[in-house]
């Protein structure tokens, strides 16, 4: 099974859901936390960066990150970066698939999945994956999609 960590941010559902380790970093920027707590931060995010080879992996901002079922010190580091979150008020969410859609990238630890729910994500989203389907499919795709989306009007 593939995890996922989210959260919605401080005591609210009302923001869209924010990955784990961008919620951490935001929070970590902000320098709003004690000193003790802003170090245990710091350090959970270094250990992190030290022990968990993630660098393999190429970002890519339209992707959700998906752990694999055996990245297993990624996911304890991961829930021990989550209860810290927690105890700062973050409301934090484990979602778990058998399935991804389509992968763009991976390593040992992580699975970089196309963000395709675009129904909800109208606009640039849609714009993105024009875009891509131009850059990756040299543009015949993308011929089709205008094709059929002038039909429809």
């Amino acid at each position: 099974m593939f995890i996922r960590f989210t959260t919605h941010g401080r005591h609210s559902k009302a923001t869209p859901p924010t990955g784990l380790f961008a919620a951490a970093y935001h929070l970590w920027g902000e320098r709003t936390l004690p000193a003790e707590q802003q170090a245990e931060l710091a350090e959970l995010l270094l250990t992190y960066q030290n022990t968990v080879n993630t660098l393999d992996l190429e970002f890519h901002p339209e992707a959700l990150y998906w752990y694999k079922p055996d990245a297993f010190e990624a996911l304890a580091q991961t829930q021990a970066l989550a209860d810290f979150l927690g105890r700062q008020g973050f409301l934090v969410h484990v979602e778990k698939q058998t399935h991804l859609g389509f992968i763009i990238d991976q390593d040992e630890v992580q699975i970089a999945v196309a963000d395709c729910n675009w129904k909800e994500r109208l606009g640039y989203k849609i714009a993105w994956a024009q875009n891509w389907i131009a850059c990756r499919m040299g543009g015949a795709l993308l011929r089709i999609l205008n094709k059929h989306d002038a039909q429809d009007e």
